[in-house]
């Protein structure tokens, strides 16, 4: 099948348009369904100039799943958290995590994934690769300059960053997914995440 030159000139742009086509046609089919020839119709190309960029929906989908998170939590991998007011650090940290995984879009594509996970099991590695463990890391790395800064006391950072992402995700984060009315507000998950992970790798007075 002859396939259309992607120059340099115009790559950019029609990646652009492929990434958001894609990420379109996933969201509302689920991997299972979407075809190569969906995701050129929504970003208004040819099936020959996605196939140009991507060989397969697999490396399709990856592309577009690391693309929809860098999108999504740039805000959260940019921020820049200080160490030495760790309360303060641990509340900015949460509260851009749960905008980002409360957005409507983030609930739908996850009951996506989570629906088809079980027939294409490498869906579930991708997500975790290009998108939780990017979140994991930045905590990770928060924990480590707050160890650093004699505010915190944690001999594993990265097992510190699983704890609080857990206590944050484990009350709004599930009934947000199974469409069950939230028990509390955010805010108030949120402090109480934080004072549990403080109990846990706070600075003993």
């Amino acid at each position: 099948m002859a396939t259309e030159a992607a120059s340099t000139t115009d790559a950019s742009p029609k990646r652009d348009a492929i990434m958001a086509g894609a990420w379109a046609v996933f969201l509302e089919h689920g991997y299972g369904s979407t075809t190569m020839d969906a995701v050129a119709r929504a970003a208004g190309v040819s099936k020959a100039t996605v196939y140009a960029y991507f060989p397969g929906k697999q490396d399709l989908f990856g592309a577009a799943m690391n693309n929809g998170a860098r999108e999504r939590f740039s805000a959260f991998v940019n921020q820049s958290p200080d160490p030495h007011d760790v309360e303060a650090g641990l509340r900015q940290i949460a509260h851009a995590y749960a905008a980002v995984v409360m957005e409507p879009d983030t609930i739908r594509f996850n009951r996506r994934l989570v629906a088809e996970v079980d027939r294409f099991p490498e869906l579930g590695r991708m997500l975790y690769e290009q998108a939780f463990s990017v979140v994991r890391e930045g905590i990770a790395d928060f924990v480590r300059a707050a160890v650093s800064a004699g505010t915190l006391v944690a001999d594993d950072p990265g097992l510190a960053a699983d704890q609080f992402l857990a206590l944050i995700r484990g009350d709004f984060y599930y009934r947000g997914l199974l469409g069950v009315p939230p028990a509390r507000s955010p805010d108030q998950a949120i402090d109480l995440a934080i004072r549990t992970f403080l109990a846990a790798f706070g600075r003993p007075a």
